[in-house]
């Protein structure tokens, strides 16, 4: 059921960071390079994407919490958002963490 559901994002977010380490990175801005190209948009964008989707759940779940159908019905699609938000935020900081010491390895090997 994991690979499922989370094996197409991963796949995508795995395949981004691949593509963008293989551009040719000038040794000048080493840092603004890696940090720029390999974290921004792998990670920011589905980090807002989560966000927004999870915010509007939580305002619909507060505006509807004396329905019967928010509760039956609602709660374990909002629990399955919450669950999904804090995977993505799990895999962005393992792909931030990985660019991270990539940066730190290219600086060293540099030296």
């Amino acid at each position: 059921m994991f690979i499922i559901t989370y094996g197409s994002p991963l796949m995508l977010y795995l395949g981004m960071v691949v593509y963008i380490s293989m551009k040719d990175i000038s040794t000048q801005h080493l840092w603004s390079n890696i940090l720029d190209k390999m974290i921004t948009m792998p990670c920011l964008l589905p980090l807002l994407i989560n966000s927004v989707t999870l915010t509007s759940y939580t305002i619909v779940l507060l505006l509807m919490k004396n329905h019967l159908f928010v509760w039956s019905v609602f709660s374990p699609k909002y629990l399955y958002v919450c669950a999904a938000t804090v995977c993505t935020y799990v895999g962005v900081f393992v792909i931030a963490m990985t660019a991270v010491y990539t940066c730190a390895v290219f600086s060293f090997r540099a030296r």
